[in-house]
């Protein structure tokens, strides 16, 4: 039986303790993954594709996980489903095993596949997002098909915008913030819960991942907090729907909060896959075309650079809930869509 937590989570002070206490214990696991490193000789290596110049050790995906894990046993007042465990455990692993001996890229396929499939098949109603987007006419045994694909391709996108000191940790900062806000508002407390220890789990990490970087999160931490981001956003829209007191459109229009929230690095993605088609360039291979590496490329600073681009996510998000709390525009827009 769960213990009463009606006045504890509309206590903001109990979300600023658990938030403050998973950044502790993060701040104090990333070194032990540090000499972690050391003991398996585990660093990443510069190369002619990256932007650092010495060896910096990886994993702190790792560190990050086990913040969740510790924090869920001491204080998870909520229960979160063991199909939840086992998807990001998968991935975790596909990480460690990635980042110490490496892996072909099918095979981290395989596993991001693995994750994904578990989670539509367990924990989604997928068949409310593609209603209320007007694919309904999409088969219902394409759907999850569809979904598993979307979700594979976001978790690479995020691990593709894995590329500067604290660019990929701090998006994930903000974005997991605003979701864990946004499911306190709606009364979604175990979904917040599980968003504010990762904002936590990712504090203590970003303390050594700022520019100069001691640690990188890695595979570990790019496809497990890729995989995180979305299976958070398609969870939040699936309980936002079941809100009784909103309106059919209110419900239809939360769509345009979620895309604000994972536009950046899926965009960016999109735009170098496009852009590489053009030139007859390998879209499959490294390079040095990503958004982060333009601006840099264009004088500005690491630091600067990584700024910016916390800026255009914030600017991204913003604008998804103008859209959405705005709704004379957001349905001028979303018919402005359509007829396209």
């Amino acid at each position: 039986m769960l213990p009463d937590v009606s006045n504890m989570t509309q206590n903001i002070m109990y979300w600023i303790l658990l938030t403050g206490g998973s950044i502790l214990i993060s701040a104090v696991i990333m070194p032990l993954i540090i000499k972690l490193n050391t003991w398996l000789n585990c660093f990443d290596i510069p190369d002619q594709r990256k932007i650092h110049h010495s060896k910096v050790a990886t994993m702190g995906g790792l560190g990050i996980y086990i913040s969740l894990l510790m924090v869920y046993l001491l204080s998870g007042i909520y229960p979160l489903p063991a199909y939840f465990w086992f998807s990001i455990t998968v991935l975790v692993i596909a990480g460690i095993l990635d980042d110490v001996f490496g892996l072909r890229w099918y095979i981290k396929l395989l596993f991001q596949g693995i994750a994904a499939f578990i989670m539509i098949y367990m924990g989604f109603n997928y068949s409310i997002l593609f209603e209320q987007i007007g694919f309904a006419f999409i088969p219902s045994f394409i759907q999850p098909v569809l979904l598993v694909l979307l979700i594979v391709m976001y978790i690479n996108a995020f691990n593709l915008i894995d590329g500067l000191d604290g660019l990929a940790g701090g998006i994930a900062t903000i974005n997991f913030l605003t979701f864990g806000i946004l499911n306190l508002h709606f009364g979604n407390y175990s979904l917040s819960w599980l968003c504010f220890v990762l904002v936590g789990g990712l504090v203590g990490f970003l303390i050594y991942n700022i520019h100069p970087a001691k640690i990188f999160m890695g595979d570990t931490g790019s496809l497990t907090l890729g995989f995180l981001l979305i299976v958070v956003a398609f969870s939040t829209y699936q309980f936002h729907y079941h809100i009784p007191e909103l309106s059919l459109i209110n419900k239809q229009l939360f769509i345009w909060v979620i895309a604000g929230i994972l536009i950046l690095p899926f965009g960016d993605a999109v735009r170098v896959f496009f852009t590489r088609l053009i030139h007859k360039k390998a879209w499959y291979n490294p390079g040095k075309d990503h958004i982060h590496h333009l601006l840099m490329k264009s004088g500005f600073s690491q630091h600067d650079t990584v700024l910016i681009l916390y800026s255009i996510n914030i600017l991204f998000l913003l604008t998804g809930l103008v859209i959405y709390l705005n709704k004379p525009l957001s349905i001028i827009i979303s018919v402005l869509l359509l007829k396209m």
